[in-house]
């Protein structure tokens, strides 16, 4: 499995656009934030040993658990440090020597260190597999990051049930809202750490819908600048916003056009700042085809409604199946469009970002 508002950093509930089919060619993680080198799979019971005191600690002695000096322990028996482009490739990587491990955590490996130092180039070893190779056998903790950018409040999950099962989370409240760190379940991005099997296997089996490449699609987004220096500063991640046309989610539009009038940050394209627009990858999964509104629509009512992982909002109600782009009237500002939304910012990767399309004057 593989396996990323409107207003100031909510930025990204926007906008919406291009909804065609991504071929499983184009599926590989992009890095919006350059500064990402890849992906490091932990035991989620290590990110404080590894990201706050000690680094990733490697073994002098392949295959074995022999500790460089200084160490009493090591985080893994290979002697480099394995890092992957994808999330899920980093996980499976990771599970195939140790398939106990229930829980990891995804390590972002930055190129620059917090103090302002590089990874030396020639730690970097080429090859089929991806590693790091430090001399001292220890990736320093200033290279690693858990990419969390933002904490929701515990109070926002006080009575906020498991989205499966509906059961009580009491207790727990510490391990939600951790925006932009990838926690996992298994091999599946983790969205409930509710305990039951069964709602283990209900985020196995997202991961799953996720992750095939027919629920996958090409869509635009637009913000203003300021807010897309926010979004690569946080790797290149979305963060819902608290309402809209189809809930508090991220939004995206079928069409570079069609965001020039389905943008709200700051005023809207119109209203004179300086614009972005991103090519998205966004994994859709199961979609729920929803009406010009469902303005009380969230992550659990989603799944309560049949296991859906995203909405699409018919804004001209045109009907389903959702018609190829663009559709009709929209080149001209006169139709407005399909809006596709999701609630978890894990479904989002940024390609990059293209021109702006606005309607010409006159048309």
């Amino acid at each position: 499995a593989r396996h990323s508002s409107r207003r100031r950093p909510r930025a990204l509930d926007s906008c919406v656009m291009d909804a065609s089919p991504v071929s499983e060619g184009s599926y590989a993680r992009e890095f919006y934030d350059n500064s990402i080198v890849g992906y490091l799979a932990v035991e989620t019971k290590d990110v404080a040993d590894i990201t706050e005191i000690r680094g990733y600690v490697c073994s002098t002695v392949v295959g074995k658990r022999s500790p460089p000096r200084g160490h009493d322990t090591c985080h893994t028996s290979r002697a480099e440090v394995p890092y992957a482009t994808e999330w899920g490739q980093a996980v499976s990587a990771m599970r195939k020597y140790r398939s106990h491990v229930e829980k990891s955590t995804i390590l972002e490996i930055r190129r620059r260190g917090t103090d302002g130092s590089e990874i030396p180039h020639d730690w970097f070893k080429p090859g089929e597999k991806l590693f790091i190779a430090p001399p001292s056998h220890v990736l320093d903790k200033k290279f690693l990051s858990t990419g969390q950018f933002f904490q929701r409040g515990t109070a926002d999950y006080a009575t906020a049930p498991c989205p499966f099962c509906q059961g009580s989370l009491a207790g727990l409240e510490a391990c939600r809202g951790q925006v932009g760190r990838a926690n996992f379940i298994r091999n599946a991005f983790m969205v409930s750490p509710c305990p039951e099997e069964k709602c283990i296997e209900a985020q196995v089996q997202r991961q799953s819908r996720l992750d095939h490449p027919d629920n996958v699609r090409n869509l635009y987004h637009a913000c203003s600048r300021a807010t897309a220096d926010l979004i690569k500063r946080s790797g290149g991640k979305f963060k819902c916003g608290s309402k809209g046309a189809g809930g508090g989610a991220i939004y995206f539009a079928h069409t570079p056009r069609e965001v020039e009038w389905k943008a709200a940050d700051r005023g809207g394209p119109s209203g004179g700042a300086d614009y972005v627009v991103f090519e998205c990858t966004v994994r859709m999964g199961n979609v729920y085809e929803g009406s010009r509104d469902e303005v009380h629509m969230t992550f659990a009512e989603l799944i309560q409604k049949g296991q859906y992982d995203s909405c699409i909002l018919d804004r001209g109600r045109t009907g389903y199946p959702v018609p190829p782009p663009p559709v009709p009237g929209t080149r001209e500002g006169c139709h407005p469009g399909y809006e596709f939304v999701v609630y978890s910012w894990d479904q989002v990767d940024i390609l990059g970002e293209v021109p702006r399309d606005p309607v010409s004057a006159g048309v």
